[in-house]
């Protein structure tokens, strides 16, 4: 059920199925089609496949095979141009990935990679099609498992919500103990600073907080199932849909369900205290309970305290923000 975001080039990734932004002759017209066709092992095969299939309409989607990448299988998706969609293009680009990532579900693959369809030459912006990709992702997602990860190939590509970034940023300003200069451009980047004089004021850094974490991880054993058990008789959350609100695929939270000597990840009790709807209080206890740092000195953990403040539970929201601060993401893969 995981749905994940990554830097990475998409002819590269290793999954069932990549989905590219293809020209309606299904030929390489520049940009992503181009660069799969450098990228495959055997681009006359992949061609001469194309040219039997002949034609794909706007909105719609072809199936391939990928003659020669990490992924066995392509899916050429054909995005509308936003100038000649009028006031419809949002509409024709959110049918682009419903159709896309319906045709990987209906194929049976178990995991794709879904790129920004239509920010190249077909003018759609990188905030909307990163959104639409989001939410027809989380909209398959509700209903069927697969394993979805949203690949982008600069991290500048990847634009969220202008104005949660600036929010998140300012509460990060505010709450975040191991920097004291926390430098905000334009773009809402950012600079840690004075890590010396906090480590000096016996204040950890969050290397060694992450350091701590992992070394608790290993040595300290806990009845995960038993404080589970009690997190979710104290929610109003049905458990039925537990893991997929918590971003967690589903044999894997079996294991975590079931297995007492199972040690979950700091990623896996984050997602969660998200998931369960829990107060930042009820969160602290939960961390502390599964023997991980419940403090201000960790920024992942800030940020997802900032979404628990204002009663945000979505996993795939928090975690685009994660993805952007460049912190680890919330959720598990078996």
């Amino acid at each position: 059920m995981p749905l994940f975001f990554e830097e990475n080039d998409i002819t590269k990734v290793s999954c069932d199925c990549i989905i590219i932004s293809a020209d309606v002759s299904l030929k390489p017209t520049g940009g992503m089609s181009t660069a799969v066709y450098d990228a495959v092992k055997e681009p006359k095969k992949l061609a001469k496949e194309c040219e039997r299939i002949g034609f794909c309409g706007g909105c719609e989607c072809v199936t391939t095979n990928s003659h020669g990448l990490n992924s066995p299988y392509i899916i050429h998706s054909v995005a509308p141009i936003f100038a000649d969609s009028k006031n419809r293009a949002e509409e024709y680009l959110a049918l682009c990935y419903k159709n896309a990532i319906g045709t990987a579900g209906y194929k049976g693959f178990e995991s794709v990679a879904v790129p920004l369809i239509g920010t190249g030459k077909k003018g759609f912006s990188k905030e909307m099609s990163l959104r639409l990709a989001v939410d027809a992702a989380q909209n398959y997602l509700n209903k069927f498992d697969m394993n979805i990860t949203i690949v982008v190939h600069h991290k500048a590509s990847f634009q969220p919500d202008g104005k949660l970034i600036e929010d998140v940023t300012n509460y990060i300003n505010k709450n975040y103990t191991q920097q004291k200069a926390f430098c905000c451009t334009n773009s809402f980047t950012y600079t840690d600073t004075f890590t010396q004089a906090v480590t000096f004021a016996g204040i950890p850094t969050e290397s060694e907080v992450k350091k701590v974490d992992a070394e608790a991880a290993k040595t300290e054993t806990v009845d995960f199932p038993l404080i589970l058990k009690s997190a979710i008789k104290n929610s109003s959350v049905k458990q039925n849909k537990l893991y997929r609100k918590a971003n967690i695929e589903k044999n894997a939270f079996a294991r975590l369900k079931n297995n007492s000597g199972k040690q979950p990840t700091k990623e896996a009790v984050l997602a969660l205290a998200a998931a369960l709807e829990m107060t930042v209080q009820q969160a602290d206890k939960f961390l502390t309970d599964c023997r991980y740092s419940a403090d201000n000195s960790s920024k992942q953990y800030v940020i997802l305290k900032y979404f628990l403040e204002k009663g945000i539970y979505n996993v795939n929201i928090i975690n685009q923000m994660l993805f952007y601060f460049d912190e680890e993401q919330l959720g598990a893969l078996i």
